[in-house]
């Protein structure tokens, strides 16, 4: 079946595709019509490239994921500090009494201790993996996260069949779309750091190295 498609219609679509559409071609009740229709395309244009792994997204992924990584791998150490601290104390007030009873506590604080410096050593890969621009050094925190994520989901999946979760759902279904995004974001970005190693030099791609080396 043939479409008709109305001349107006047709050179819009075709002066979109090459970037040489009037404003006179936006729709008066678009959400966005508020906007230029140039400037429009382009950050449609960049959304989608971002989303396609494009090469000339690399340098948003780069320093979005270098400032998350930083403050990833700051927090872990903390966390694990932290946890050596209780270990060295010997706290009996610590969330695994409550939370497990039929473990001894000297065995929940040695799990606990290794989950934490498991995540450490997760966030520090990824923070080696974008200032040296090594995307495979990526895999373990989104493994480890992607992992992580699973079994959360499991458990309240278990939560709701029992009907243990509905008091929280919103919180819970608000958390696991955060946590999907941020996985799904390292993720893009490891396919885009891999698309720009194969037209780039290593040392080209490590944007950070300019202000490693003025320290």
């Amino acid at each position: 079946m043939v479409r008709l498609i109305p001349f107006e219609q047709l050179f819009c679509m075709l002066g979109d595709s090459f970037d040489i559409v009037a404003d006179s071609c936006r729709k008066q009740d678009d959400y966005f019509n508020f906007m230029e229709s140039s400037r429009w395309r382009s950050i449609r244009r960049k959304a989608i490239n971002c989303m396609n792994c494009k090469e000339t997204c690399y340098p948003v992924y780069y320093w979005v994921l270098l400032v998350f990584s930083l403050y990833g791998t700051l927090q872990s150490i903390c966390a694990f500090l932290y946890q050596i601290y209780i270990n060295s104390t010997k706290t009996s007030g610590s969330w695994y009494n409550s939370k497990f009873h039929a473990l001894p506590q000297y065995v929940l604080i040695r799990l606990a201790v290794i989950a934490r410096f498991t995540a450490t050593y997760c966030w520090g890969l990824l923070l080696y993996a974008v200032i040296y621009v090594s995307p495979s050094y990526m895999k373990p925190w989104i493994i480890i996260h992607a992992s992580i994520l699973a079994l959360r989901l499991l458990i309240n999946i278990i939560e709701a069949i029992i009907g243990r979760l509905w008091q929280k759902f919103l919180t819970a279904l608000v958390s696991k779309a955060v946590q999907i995004f941020i996985i799904t974001l390292v993720f893009q970005a490891m396919l885009t750091f891999r698309g720009a190693l194969k037209n780039n030099s290593r040392e080209k791609l490590m944007l950070s190295n300019e202000y490693i080396n003025l320290l």
